[in-house]
């Protein structure tokens, strides 16, 4: 019988626990990326070899400064595009150039 990270196991007619290692760790550590955030820091602490107060600390600077700098505020069903104004010449640099930033949903009907 298993019952959480114990095992009860009868020898010589004695029933001792025996404690489980835990190889459900992967599993856990997968449950918590489920959501977009701790899926970003799992990613930081495993491209860049980060602990992960260090990637959450790096998660927090970089949506802090994309709220800051991006004006960008969006709803369910929403895309946010940004792309090279109509008024730009052709063959000008994508650099160089001004950029609009234009919010596309689905209400036009496509599925």
């Amino acid at each position: 019988m298993t019952i959480g990270v114990l095992k009860l196991v009868l020898k010589k007619g004695e029933l001792t626990m025996v404690k489980l290692p835990n190889h459900d760790f992967y599993g856990i550590k997968r449950l918590e990326s489920k959501n977009a955030k701790n899926a970003i820091i799992q990613k930081l602490a495993n491209d860049f070899n980060f602990t992960p107060i260090i990637a959450e600390a790096y998660y927090s600077q970089v949506s802090h400064y994309f709220s800051e700098h991006s004006n960008i505020k969006l709803s369910s069903g929403e895309i946010s595009y940004e792309g090279v104004s109509a008024d730009e010449p052709a063959g000008k640099h994508i650099r160089l150039t001004r950029k609009v930033t234009l919010n596309l949903d689905n209400a036009i009907g496509l599925k």
